[in-house]
């Protein structure tokens, strides 16, 4: 019996021993998900772009400096105003883009100026001017500075017939009606941004300049030239 004993025993033990070796005593250990977060792209909150809907835009594998001498990138707009363009700037920002604002200085079309040459002095100039408000009844303004000083302004316009029209009008009332062209400038404002990051990214970036009403012209530039240029913070 006591064999049996024995026998009983070793069997109890080694079906213990397959039940350990088969139990999973050996786990794998689990991937960490910020490890794993840690080896691909950061990711980018929605709702930290562009109110959440414009989505994370993907960056080129090799990043243009704006001091590359043979780098392109894109000037996109122009923005309806400087706000506007800056916000788009961060909204890139955000994203990892570096992008920039800067200005453009563009003719606008001209203003068209009907008014009296200057008189021989102030004085002179005061009292045409009291005769054409008082007695006249016309609206008219003394021209202060400028190459004009001491004349009669009757009228500034951006339409030139309506100039043309005023201008005959006063003359055969026997007024010295002149009529000159006024030069106009203004500033436009542009959002630069690496060529391959917008090639990446074309949809997206579409949209953007849609949703802040940007007019849909780009151009292509050095990046260099933009670097010499002094930036709009």
């Amino acid at each position: 019996m006591r064999w049996v004993f024995l026998t009983l025993l070793l069997l109890n033990f080694l079906v213990f021993a397959a039940q350990w070796l088969q139990g999973g005593h050996f786990q794998p250990q689990p991937v960490s998900a910020l490890s794993a977060a840690a080896q691909g792209k950061a990711l980018v909150l929605l709702s930290e772009v562009a109110g959440g809907d414009a989505g994370f835009l993907e960056q080129p594998s090799a990043s243009t400096s704006y001091e590359d001498l043979g780098a392109l990138c894109l000037m996109v707009g122009p923005a309806p105003g400087q706000v506007q363009a800056q916000d788009l700037v961060q909204v890139l920002r955000h994203q990892g883009v570096a992008a920039r604002v800067v200005t453009q200085e563009v003719v606008k079309a001209p203003d068209y100026w009907v008014y009296i040459p200057p008189l021989a002095d102030r004085d002179a100039a005061i009292q045409m001017l009291r005769e054409l408000q008082k007695t006249r009844k016309i609206d008219s303004y003394l021209i202060s500075q400028g190459p004009l000083a001491n004349g009669i302004s009757l009228g500034l316009f951006k339409n030139r017939e309506a100039a043309v029209a005023l201008q005959e009008q006063r003359a055969a009332e026997g007024l010295d009606a002149q009529l000159i062209e006024v030069e106009r400038t203004g500033i436009q404002f542009w959002v630069v941004i690496p060529s391959e990051v917008w090639l990446s990214n074309e949809q997206k970036l579409t949209k953007l300049l849609s949703e802040r009403e940007f007019s849909a012209e780009r151009r292509q530039i050095y990046c260099k030239s933009v670097a010499s240029t002094k930036k709009v913070p």
